[in-house]
């Protein structure tokens, strides 16, 4: 045979060599079904979050959250394989993603319970006292004109017992006290003299009230509660952490009244991290409604691994626990991956796509949420959608290519790069 060098005794037989080849990338349909599944559970996902918590023990609607994202996302890679071009998984493979998910729902049960427990423990009581804290800036002149305000404040003393201790502060650039402690029995329908002038200086305000409790000068009891009446974002917000850290040190409440022009998130946060209520009036004449009701209303701060986190003297520590855990479970969703692929994708981007999403999933409630303020809805819909991005490549179904090739009779040839191995021609029987 020409060009071809052959021993003495050796006889050359032709050949084909069998080669196959796998495809890792993103599988468009994989991605589609995925992205698809994991909007649809951050829907109603959402609907279970929003309508559980408080009614359910925490530590299982997490988890039950988790579960669901899980269960969607697997669906999705079944319904992809099933109508794509995708390597199937083997039954075993089935078996042991229904154990990373199981592992899955269990340890965020035990993560949220350990994210809810209490280094110190801060305890707010049945409120002794009424400070309120009213709005006197310039844009009180055309959202009070008539000063509605003074109604309001009546009103809700009116609702007390009679010995009950109130007092009023007014508030602009500077604060002062238009009403001492006073019980509720005596107080009148009168004009504080709101002049409605000024900047928000709201936690300058709240400053203001501590020092007066702190000196002595305001005898509140134990667990006071200031209830704060705006209708403007504060000018101040700079000093919005060490505000709140003192009311929580010293055992005090704010609740919080907006309306007008107000920043509702500001008043919300305010409350939500000293164990107030916030209430939100539409209009001038639901301001003595929503006094009476953030007057009344007890809060329990609580926090999970998927919602705002109140203030904590730990916050910290709570910001590193909180993404620790969820990096966690976003490696459960990479485990999933690898048994329903039955591989790990080797190419770096695929590789970096995993570290990204993975990453991102986790950080988003922290990040997002307690540092950036955004709407706790949009944070875990982000969750959903890069586990979903995590689990959209696939392996592809695997391609062969036949190679011609000549050998000696009887020497192997090779089947994918491994010695020893080769597909032959005649007989078409695999040679080792």
């Amino acid at each position: 045979m020409a060009g071809v060098s052959v021993p003495a005794g050796r006889i050359l037989t032709q050949k084909r060599r069998f080669t196959m080849k796998t495809t890792f990338r993103f599988n468009p349909l994989t991605l589609v079904f995925s992205l698809l599944f994991g909007l649809a559970w951050s829907v109603l996902g959402g609907l279970l979050y929003t309508g559980l918590k408080g009614l359910l023990w925490t530590p299982l609607l997490i988890a039950l959250y988790v579960l669901g994202l899980a269960g969607f996302l697997l669906l999705a890679i079944i319904v992809s394989n099933a109508v794509g071009n995708n390597a199937k998984p083997r039954a075993e493979n089935y078996k042991k993603a229904a154990i990373v998910v199981a592992a899955l729902f269990l340890c965020t049960m035990l993560f949220e319970f350990l994210y809810e427990l209490q280094p110190s423990h801060f305890n707010i009581g049945t409120p002794t006292s009424y400070i309120f804290l009213v709005d006197d800036s310039g844009s009180m002149t055309s959202t009070d004109p008539q000063c509605t305000r003074n109604d309001a404040i009546y009103e809700v003393a009116k609702t007390c017992d009679a010995d009950f201790p109130c007092a009023v502060y007014i508030f602009a650039d500077l604060c002062h006290q238009a009403l001492p402690i006073t019980a509720a029995k005596d107080m009148k329908q009168e004009n504080y003299g709101f002049a409605s002038e000024g900047l928000t200086q709201m936690f300058s305000a709240i400053e203001f009230v501590l020092s007066d409790i702190q000196s002595g000068r305001l005898q509140a009891g134990n667990s006071p509660r200031i209830l704060i009446l705006s209708d403007g974002a504060p000018t101040d917000i700079e000093k919005y952490r060490s505000t709140v850290s003192a009311c929580r040190a010293n055992g005090i409440s704010v609740s919080t009244v907006g309306f007008g022009g107000a920043n509702p998130a500001v008043l919300q946060r305010v409350a939500e991290d000293t164990s107030g209520a916030f209430v939100w009036a539409n209009d001038i004449s639901q301001l003595s409604q929503a006094m009476s009701t953030a007057a009344t209303t007890i809060h329990t701060s609580s926090r999970d691994l998927l919602g705002y986190r109140p203030f904590t003297e730990h916050t910290v520590l709570f910001g590193i626990l909180r993404c620790l855990f969820l990096l966690i479970i976003a490696a459960g969703f990479v485990l999933i991956k690898v048994f329903m692929f039955s591989t790990f994708d080797r190419n770096n981007v695929a590789l970096i796509t995993f570290i990204a999403c993975a990453a991102l999933g986790a950080l988003a409630p922290e990040f997002f949420i307690n540092i950036f303020g955004w709407n706790g809805t949009l944070a875990r819909a982000l969750l959903c959608i890069t586990m979903a991005l995590l689990l959209g490549t696939s392996k592809e179904t695997a391609n062969t290519n036949y190679n011609n090739f000549a050998s000696p009779a009887g020497s192997g040839g090779g089947f994918g790069g491994f010695p020893g191995s080769s597909y032959s021609n005649p007989g078409d029987k695999w040679k080792f």
